[in-house]
């Protein structure tokens, strides 16, 4: 029975549906480690949307932040997941001054 505070995925693939790999090994592991984590992640760049790949692991809604270079707002409008954009200099400055708050290191 694992259980994870906070789990980071990546993928292959990006679509309005959701996140997806070309392996259905590698979607079954990440299913089964969202499905137990607190917090969830996802970390992918914007080149990868609208390119779906074989197997969907997971729904938008699943995850609590979608780490990318793009300006995502704009395709997941209903959603629940907040985006945080790395190239864009406000949100580094909210990131890197919310981990100072914590005391949480970078």
């Amino acid at each position: 029975n694992l259980r994870v505070d906070l789990a980071f995925a990546g993928a292959s693939g990006l679509s309005s549906e959701g996140v997806s790999t070309p392996e259905i090994s590698e979607a079954a592991t990440k299913t089964a480690l969202l499905r137990r984590a607190s917090h969830k992640v996802l970390l992918a760049d914007g080149r990868k949307w609208n390119k779906p790949a074989a197997v969907q692991f997971a729904s938008w809604n699943e995850f609590d932040f979608w780490i990318t270079d793009t300006d995502a707002g704009r395709v997941l409008k209903t959603a629940k997941l907040r985006v945080v954009n790395v190239r864009d200099e406000k949100t580094r400055g909210k990131v890197a001054h919310n981990r100072k708050a914590q005391g949480t290191r970078p």
